[in-house]
Formats: structure tokens, sequence, C-alpha cells
């Protein structure tokens, strides 16, 4: 470190002291070459060392003195890219590799950085020059093979593998870029043949599986054993072999065989856990009722055996978590979601399944005080509120819904979305506490800021008619969540029902109809609704029919006194 520092010091002595020692007509002369590697030494340092916004001004200062040095052009580019200025960074390598053409590293990193900028025609271009003067560069080979796939010239790519397999011979990358470029030419047995010539000459698990896959497409299940076996010979832990073999088992039913081969797929440590997360969601996602009766013993057996394998992983443990969820053992998804959460306290997506999966199982003091922990673990994030909020909504805990809303709509990252979202949800907390007042206020807050939000015109239109008040200004509300959602049997029933509070019977009607034929007889309180409309039209069987329906299901809690009020309504009919 210290030898560095006298370096430093005694480099940049030299430097400045050479330009400052020049007579006053030479003040513009270039350094010598001695003194302007020196300084480039400096420039080096600082750019290996991370600091690049340094490095980069140092450059452009030696560059004042000494404009056609290749060296500080290339490596104010390369500083450049680090520090973003992505201008300066193509001036300057364009500049490092004009000035020296016969240095390979300045054009291959210009090629680079259009490359990562998006432009593949002039990377291509870059790298076809430079295979010129160097063919024997394998890198520029793959680069420009990548190049031609990404525009579909999948023929150019063919070309450019011979290339590379004239210079460096085959290999396992080579011919597996070979079969998928065959495959998307629509040349699937010459893509078969490629590999068949390759295994015949090398011994290769990964192309061999690849055999054993294409014989399984055809259904040729014995042959695509025996080259999964042969992979296996060579590589106990080929993933894909493993995988492949236990699959073959799968698709011809011989589940007695398939257990097996799986469970011992997600017992090796050598496969990546990721791959075997996809499988199980992918298998949960399939997993009926019957299958799972008959074969629950070995499911299991397959799932702990990836848990047990990779107990810390976060994809095993929401695959795993999963595979409970679906069958019905919640304690045991939970000890899967809540490890995660444990193992992982910094991680907002994993905490964030956490809370989804309290949600799901309604767990709604738990789901609180989840949320609650991740909003002290992640001030700047709104997403939690949302799940305190339901929690707070379901508890019936209406302080705590209202004080959530507040924390929202103070929230320095709060949008006006975000906002308005917030006021419309604090005045429905306002009116289930009984606070209509205040819970219209809400409202007002919410459409000053949007004057078009529908679920808070829509809420405020429907409470206004609960309370028989401002029908008129409610009825224009509503109108326009009809107009622009005419499908929402929500907004339908609201702007129903307060026609019929105006004596308007008949366009109610129309429109409760519409309703109903878009979701509305999911809603205990809309199919109320209708039957009152009906009733008042002096359609009774029809109504009785609707209300008959609604006594059927869960309907005390939204519609406490629908028993007494329909048995009125029998007694005066004489039903």
């Amino acid at each position: 470190m210290l030898h560095r520092i006298l370096r430093y010091i005694l480099s940049a002595v030299l430097f400045f002291a050479a330009s400052a020692a020049a007579p006053a007509q030479n003040a513009g002369a270039v350094p010598s070459p001695r003194v302007l590697e020196n300084a480039v030494l400096i420039g080096v340092d600082l750019f290996n060392n991370g600091e690049y916004r340094q490095s980069a001004d140092f450059f452009r200062s030696l560059l004042r003195k000494a404009p056609d040095n290749d060296a500080a052009w290339f490596y104010l580019g390369m500083s450049s890219i680090y520090v973003q200025d992505n201008e300066t960074a193509e001036l300057a390598l364009g500049k490092a590799a004009a000035l020296d053409p016969s240095n390979y590293w300045y054009r291959y990193r210009l090629g680079q950085f259009y490359a990562a900028t998006d432009r593949p025609e002039l990377t291509g271009e870059i790298y076809e020059s430079l295979l010129r003067d160097f063919p024997k560069k394998s890198e520029l080979y793959y680069s420009l093979v990548d190049i031609y796939i990404s525009q579909g010239d999948y023929e150019k790519a063919l070309g450019m593998l011979d290339s590379l397999e004239a210079v460096s011979g085959k290999s396992d990358p080579t011919v597996v870029t070979r079969y998928q470029l065959l495959l998307q030419l629509r040349r699937p047995e010459e893509a078969h043949d490629c590999l068949l010539a390759y295994s015949r000459e090398y011994a290769s698990p990964q192309v061999l599986s690849m055999l054993g896959d294409y014989e399984m497409s055809l259904y040729r299940d014995s042959s695509a054993l025996a080259f999964y076996d042969e992979a296996l010979s060579l590589d106990g832990d080929c993933a894909q072999a493993l995988l492949g073999k236990a699959e073959t088992y799968r698709m011809t039913a011989r589940f007695s065989e398939y257990f097996p081969a799986i469970t011992e797929f997600m017992s090796r440590e050598t496969v990546l856990p990721r791959g075997k997360a996809e499988y199980l969601k992918a298998l949960t996602s399939r997993l009926d009722g019957k299958f799972f009766r008959v074969y629950g013993k070995e499911l299991d057996a397959m799932y702990d055996a990836a848990l047990s394998t990779h107990r810390r992983d976060s994809s095993v443990n929401v695959a795993v978590g999963l595979y409970y969820l679906a069958t019905e053992r919640t304690a045991l998804a939970d000890s899967c979601f809540r490890r995660n959460a444990l193992n992982f306290p910094d991680d907002f997506d994993i905490r964030g399944n956490y809370c989804s999966f309290l949600f799901f199982c309604k767990r709604w003091e738990d789901l609180k005080e989840e949320a609650e922990r991740c909003i002290k673990q992640f001030p700047d994030r709104l997403d939690f509120y949302d799940y305190k909020s339901g929690a707070c909504y379901w508890l019936r805990d209406w302080e705590g819904l209202q004080a959530t809303y507040d924390s929202v709509i103070a929230h320095k990252a709060a949008t006006d979305e975000d906002r308005v979202s917030a006021y419309t949800g604090k005045g429905d907390a306002y009116h289930a506490a009984g606070e209509d007042g205040k819970a219209f206020k809400c409202y007002e807050k919410a459409l000053a800021i949007d004057p078009d939000y529908l679920p808070a015109l829509n809420n405020y239109a429907y409470f206004l008619s609960v309370e028989g008040r401002k029908l008129r200004k409610a009825l224009a509300m509503s109108a326009r969540t009809v107009a622009a959602e005419p499908d929402n049997p929500t907004y339908l029933d609201t702007y129903g029902w307060i026609l019929h509070l105006q004596g308007r019977d008949s366009e109610a009607k129309s429109h409760f109809k519409h309703a109903m034929l878009y979701g509305a007889k999911e809603s205990v309180v809309s199919m109320d609704h209708y039957a009152e409309v009906l009733y008042s039209l002096g359609e009774y069987d029809l109504a009785f029919m609707y209300w008959d329906q609604i006594l059927q299901k869960d309907w005390k809690q939204d519609i406490p006194d629908l028993e007494e009020r329909v048995a009125r309504r029998r007694e005066a009919n004489g039903r």
C-alpha cells in the first residue's frame, strides 16, 4: 500500500513538474513518454480500485495534455461506463480503437459496449472485423453466434458454428447450439443426427440426456431409458438424465418406478434447488384429489426429500408450502412460509409471500401482527399497509383501519392514486363504524384528487341512498360509474337501487336484470334489492323466488332484517 502511494506521489510530481517546467511558449507540448506512462498508471490504479469517477476526471485532465494517448482514451471510456456516462464512453472507446486499430481489446470492448446498449448491428460489425484480424479468438465466434440468433438469422449462426468448430473443435456447447438451431429451422432429423454423431465420438452426459429426451418425445421409452442410463453411467449426478428417467416412468404410468427415481432426484444436493422447485410447483398445479389419495405417501416423500436437502432454500420452501396448502395441511404449509420469513427477514418478496399465505388462510390477527412487523422492516414501501388494512377490515377494527389509511395518506412515497384509494377506504371504515358524516368527508377528499375514481363515486352514492339523502346527487355519481363500467354488477346494483328509491322501478328492473347476468347473483344484497324492486312492481312470484334463494345462503350478517321482512311480505300476500 505504501509503495503504491509513493508511486502516486512520484508520478504526479514528475508529470506536473514536467508541465510546469516547460517554457511558456511550449505550454501545450506533450509530456515525455515516460511521464505519460507513469501518469496513465496513476489513472489505471484509480480504475482498478473502483474509483471510477476519479479515474474519469484524471484521464480527462491527462487527455488535455496528451490528446493522442490511446490508453487514456480507453480508460476514460471504461471509467465512463461505470459512472453511466454512455455518451463519453462511446466517444472515448471509439477514439481509442481509431488511434490503435491493432489493439484487440480496444475494439472488443467497443463491441461489448454496443451489445450492452442493445445495438446488435454495430456489435456484429465490430466482431466481424475483429474476426478477420484475429481468426483464432474463440469468444468472437460465440458472440457472433449469439448476435445472429438474436436477429433470427439461424443459417448464418450455423455457418459461424462451422467456423468455430474448425478453429477450436467440437464441444458440448457447440453441438447443443447446433441442435437448437436445426430445430428452429425445422430440420429435426438432422438435429437428432448431429447429437447422435457427437455421442459416438465424445462421452457427454448432457448430449446423451438430450438424445433420451428426443426418444421420449417420440414415445420410445425403452431407448430413452437406455440413453439416460448411459448418461448416468458417465455422471451419476447428471440432473437432466435423473429427471428424464423419472419423467419417462411417469409418462408411461410406471409409478412404482417413478416415485423412487424422482425422490432420488429431489435428494441430490448437486441438483440446483430452483429447478426442483419449478418442477414441484408444476406438479402441484396438476395434482388432483384422486391421485393424491392413491399416492399421497409417495408424494409426501418426494416433497419432503427436496425440503430436507434444501431446507434453507427459499424457492423450495415456497414450492413445498404450496403443496401442503393444496392438500389442505395449513400447519405444514405455515412451517414452510414462516421458515422462509425467519431465514430471510430482509427479503421483501419472501415476507410478502408469508403475508399472502396468512391472508389466504384468513388468519387475521397473525396477518395484522406480521404486516406491522414488515411495515417497520420496510418503512419506505406501502405494500404491507394493504395487508394490514385487509386484516383490520376482517377483524372489524375500524379505528385500526382508519389509522392505517392515515399512515398511507401521510407516507412520503404515496402517490395521488394511493391517497385516493386510502381516503376511499377510510370512508368505508367510517361508514362501517356508523360515522357517515366523516365517511362522506373522506369521499369528498378522494374525489377532490380524482373526480372520476369509481369506487369512491359508487360507495358515496350508495351510502347516501342508504340514508335516503341527496338522491339526485347520489344518482348522478352512480350514473358515472355505470357509464364507465356498464357490466359491473356492483355499480349496476347501486344505480338500480337509487332508481328504486326514487320510485322508478321499471328502469331499476332493467339494470338489475343486467347485473344478474354479470355476477350479481353472488351478492345476497344485490339479490335482495332486486327482489324488492320486483315486489314493488307486483311480480310477487319472482320476488319470493329470489328471497327463497337468499335464505338458503349465508345472509344474516349482510341483511339482518331479511327473515322478518320476508315474513311480513308473505303474510301481506297470503303466502
